[in-house]
């Protein structure tokens, strides 16, 4: 089997930073906020390790980025995201239009184990949204040019009725599909390029498309989905990392 490279978990938010009016004598940059505010809720050396942190000035680029290392267990993606969000609130006022988030998966090829039940405890966070406000929204998942990547789009057949199988209001999936090979090439295009191929075993190759109804364009949200998603894959046997991407058609 192909090996793997070590866990790496990277987003990039795309869209428009609106940046706040800068402090007298300059504001924090996105590395010193991102690695204070882990620190200040116990995540920084506890779920993961500080590795770097950025931003794209030139227009069409990525507003911000994140990357850090896990320290095992389960993936965290979501207060991850949580922390990004924090991060770039203090930076400035964000549209989200895209986010790409490349993801260990966690060991699976079993029954849903306690991370789902944990998801579906924490969907009631989002409960309360108004009916029929679910945003449609398309996510890609890729595994990479490896050999054993291939079990990815193999996956497609059980994993549509994986994901139906759990009572839960925040994601309505519509979809799983094989993706067309081209689709790495134009996402590329459209987002700037992805993480470099030795964090994860690209370049793009095996994917598959998710499309539904999303409760809410949040990074809550799409932590909840990318969480939800990767075990999902992970119990029909897929190994990691996935490059995720996500858009939403009314973001």
């Amino acid at each position: 089997m192909t090996s793997r490279p070590d866990p790496t978990l990277f987003a990039a938010l795309h869209g428009e930073l609106a940046p706040h009016p800068a402090p007298p004598g300059g504001g924090a940059d996105a590395y010193g906020l991102f690695l204070a505010r882990s620190s200040a809720l116990g995540w920084l050396d506890t779920l993961w390790g500080m590795n770097d942190a950025g931003r794209d000035p030139a227009p069409g680029s990525r507003a911000a980025w994140f990357q850090v290392a896990p320290l095992g267990g389960a993936v965290p993606v979501q207060p991850f995201l949580a922390c990004a969000g924090e991060v770039v609130a203090r930076l400035g006022t964000l549209r989200l239009d895209a986010l790409r988030l490349l993801l260990p998966l966690p060991r699976g090829g079993g029954p849903a184990g306690g991370a789902v039940l944990g998801l579906l405890q924490e969907a009631g966070w989002f409960a309360g949204g108004a009916e029929g406000a679910a945003v449609p929204v398309r996510v890609t998942l890729d595994s990479g040019a490896a050999a054993d990547g291939a079990a990815l789009p193999g996956a497609v057949p059980a994993l549509l009725p994986w994901l139906r199988g759990f009572k839960q209001t925040v994601f309505d999936c519509a979809s799983v599909t094989a993706g067309e090979p081209d689709e790495a090439g134009a996402a590329d295009a459209a987002y700037g390029p992805a993480p470099v191929d030795a964090l994860w075993g690209g370049p793009a190759r095996h994917r598959i498309v998710v499309t539904g109804g999303l409760a809410e364009w949040s990074l809550d949200a799409l932590g909840w989905l990318a969480a939800f998603l990767a075990e999902g894959v992970a119990a029909q046997g897929v190994s990691g990392p996935l490059l995720l991407t996500a858009t939403a058609s009314s973001a």
